[in-house]
């Protein structure tokens, strides 16, 4: 890029950069290990035999309160997705495109993806069940939306404790956001149109 703008100087007035995707990772440090769960558990009394009915009632909780923010905020629930290998942001793009969404709630996805969790693994040292790690397979959920700021975006959340999130941005987006907020001109390759 630098070459380019070297050997258009004389018409180039300025450059922008910044960045292409941005990715929050969020979990909560305590839970990302065994010992720190059970700690979660003991304090919240929560016992070994009981994880599991108490683990699946904060994820329909957790299913329940998303489904009727989207009923509320985009006129439909989850929907699902039968493969992980659907790509989840084409059908976001092509929603918005289609029902003219300029800013706001697109829709929120769910799909089944592996994940790391909890379960309760007999001791025979102690003598009674132990939480554990391991590799499964649960329902993420993915919201798709339109920030005022920060343009196109999306969240993936993870329905099984203990919930991991993501969210993501585009800087491309961003800019475009930035831009259009001053009144400042320019050309998208995204939207395929000039933006006044």
């Amino acid at each position: 890029m630098f070459d380019l703008v070297k050997r258009f100087e004389g018409l180039v007035q300025g450059c922008i950069t910044g960045f292409d995707r941005i990715v929050f990772k969020g979990w909560v440090l305590p839970l990302m290990f065994a010992a720190g769960v059970r700690s979660f558990c003991y304090k919240n009394q929560i016992l070994n035999k009981d994880y599991k009915e108490w683990m699946t009632g904060q994820t329909a909780a957790l299913v329940e309160t998303v489904d009727k923010y989207a009923k509320d905020n985009c006129g439909r629930g989850i929907e699902p997705i039968p493969s992980w290998r659907i790509r989840k942001e084409e059908l976001a793009r092509d929603r918005q495109k289609t029902e003219n969404i300029e800013t706001g709630l697109i829709g929120v996805w769910s799909c089944v993806e592996s994940g790391l969790s909890y379960r309760a693994h007999f001791c025979a040292e102690s003598g009674h069940p132990q939480l554990r790690t391991y590799q499964t397979r649960c329902k993420h959920l993915y919201a798709y939306l339109d920030h005022p700021e920060f343009g196109f975006m999306n969240i993936r959340l993870q329905t099984w404790f203990p919930y991991h999130i993501q969210i993501c941005l585009n800087g491309r987006e961003w800019l475009r956001r930035s831009l259009q907020l001053q009144g400042i001109e320019f050309a998208s390759n995204i939207y395929k149109t000039h933006h006044r």
